[in-house]
């Protein structure tokens, strides 16, 4: 095009070029679609990756909430042991030296004691079946002052010897 007017250079082929043009139309409607297909994956895959630094963020915070549980579940189990092992000790050592009254007491706690952790990991590998999804849940009503109790029968030896009054 010259000044609103066509100029055609002789011996080309209109028709050849017309054809030409069509193909190069195409390609660049291609080149487009291909454009937009790549900035829907790079925005698919930016959501994506979003969504997985979310998921990481959450899993660290559960990981270490795993953590902080066995914690403190390792501390739970230490503290019957050590009381178990201890009264064990004792009476292993002063058997000969305590009348059947006091052997019957410090057995009662050994035994209490033992059956009180015994059920501490029967709870904890319940947990663990339940967190695995292989129980269902199926919620039932329970008495609170029973459980308050327990726990308290539970804490008691370990509170009353470091001068802990429990209510």
């Amino acid at each position: 095009r010259k000044n609103n007017q066509f100029l055609l250079i002789g011996g080309t082929d209109i028709v050849a070029l017309t054809e030409q043009n069509l193909i190069l139309h195409q390609m660049n409607a291609e080149i487009v679609k291909l454009q937009r297909d790549l900035l829907k994956k790079t925005h698919l895959q930016e959501n994506t990756l979003a969504e997985l630094h979310v998921a990481n963020e959450e899993l660290k915070k559960i990981n270490a909430d795993k953590d902080n549980f066995l914690k403190i579940l390792a501390h739970d189990l230490k503290n019957p042991m050590f009381s178990i092992s201890g009264f064990t000790e004792v009476l292993l050592e002063n058997f000969r030296d305590y009348d059947e009254e006091t052997m019957e007491k410090y057995l009662g706690i050994i035994s209490s004691t033992s059956k009180k952790t015994y059920t501490l990991l029967e709870d904890l590998l319940l947990w663990s079946r339940s967190q695995s999804g292989k129980i269902v849940f199926e919620p039932t009503c329970v008495n609170f002052r029973t459980i308050c109790n327990e726990i308290v029968s539970l804490l008691y030896h370990n509170a009353k010897s470091k001068q802990i009054v429990l209510e």
